[in-house]
């Protein structure tokens, strides 16, 4: 039997530093961390610098 879940489970290990930049990231782009570590990803944009 085929599954229907369209979703797919990611584990990813995250330094503490760069999760506190992600977590102020992700909660300017309204999202959650793991939404806005794919869409980074899937935009090439990984970059974990405050500077941004």
């Amino acid at each position: 039997m085929i599954s229907t879940n369209k979703y797919n489970k990611i584990s990813v290990y995250i330094r503490k530093d760069e999760k506190a930049v992600i977590e102020e990231k992700a909660l300017k782009e309204g999202v959650s961390i793991s939404r806005y570590l794919v869409l980074a990803a899937l935009h090439n944009n990984l970059n974990f610098s405050k500077s941004e």
